[in-house]
């Protein structure tokens, strides 16, 4: 089976290197040359291209552009000679349904949206399995799992319409995260400690290997857990003379943990 990539981001190479050891990389397309050299060298396999229009015909086509420019390249694609009735094209989005690939589908293309739930980094190993959300035409779907035959990917089906909220959901999961590690680092430097961010990681982690055993109203300790107000309200009052900004996080955060341990 043969497939192009387009576009050479984290995306896109991280899909190429998920697939080229098991299926033939026939292009790699970028406004970018320099990525997608880069990316070529990385995969030793594919031919740069620097327009759609060169593309040579494969099996499937992943779209992996930046979103902003996702609309474009889809444009673009719908007037390559190197499409026919019957291939198989996806998008790697987490934003957008596979409604986007409405000019690929009226040429006769199976179009869906592929989805890894996965913050992907360009020095990262390959996970061991994946999760995915997946939608679109039943036929393209089910190629897409033949493609994937090779490797433990669990697909997770999703309606179109919720893919915004589904993608602003990992959010609170993942780069939501990071703005809270800032947050406690910035207090924490006020406090006057100075610390690495070893031992914030090691809190994290500690959450992170419990959620595998328990439910998330079981890992809700300290003054929230045990429902200590009078603290809680201590903390908000202080904090507010520090940053009203985080105080008001502060309490949304509180009062969000504290439905968690009453619907439970």
């Amino acid at each position: 089976m043969t497939f192009s990539i387009i576009g050479c981001g984290r995306a896109g190479t991280f899909f190429g290197r998920l697939l080229t050891p098991h299926l033939t990389l026939n292009s790699l397309v970028s406004k970018n040359l320099e990525s997608s050299t880069r990316v070529q060298k990385r995969l030793q396999a594919g031919k740069v291209l620097s327009h759609i229009q060169e593309l040579a015909s494969s099996d499937f086509y992943i779209l992996a552009p930046a979103d902003s420019a996702l609309e474009e390249c889809i444009s673009c694609l719908a007037t390559s000679p190197a499409l026919h009735k019957g291939q198989t094209v996806f998008h790697v989005s987490g934003t957008y349904s596979s409604d986007i690939l409405e000019p690929l589908r009226d040429k006769g293309l199976h179009c869906a949206s592929l989805h890894p739930i996965l913050n992907l980094f360009e020095d990262m190993e390959l996970p061991s399995s994946l999760y995915a959300t997946l939608e679109g035409d039943t036929e393209a779907k089910n190629t897409i799992r033949d493609i994937f035959s090779f490797y433990p990917v669990t697909f997770l089906p999703i309606e179109k319409e919720n893919k915004l909220l589904y993608h602003t959901a990992l959010l609170f999961s993942s780069q939501f995260v990071l703005a809270l590690l800032s947050i406690s680092k910035d207090l924490l430097t006020t406090c006057g400690l100075k610390l690495t961010e070893a031992p914030l990681i090691q809190l994290v982690q500690n959450i992170l290997i419990h959620m595998q055993k328990k439910e998330l109203a079981e890992l809700v300790v300290g003054p929230i857990g045990r429902k200590n107000h009078t603290l809680l309200s201590d903390e908000l009052s202080n904090l507010s003379s520090v940053n009203e900004r985080y105080a008001e996080l502060y309490r949304l955060l509180s009062d969000q943990l504290s439905q968690v341990i009453e619907t439970t």
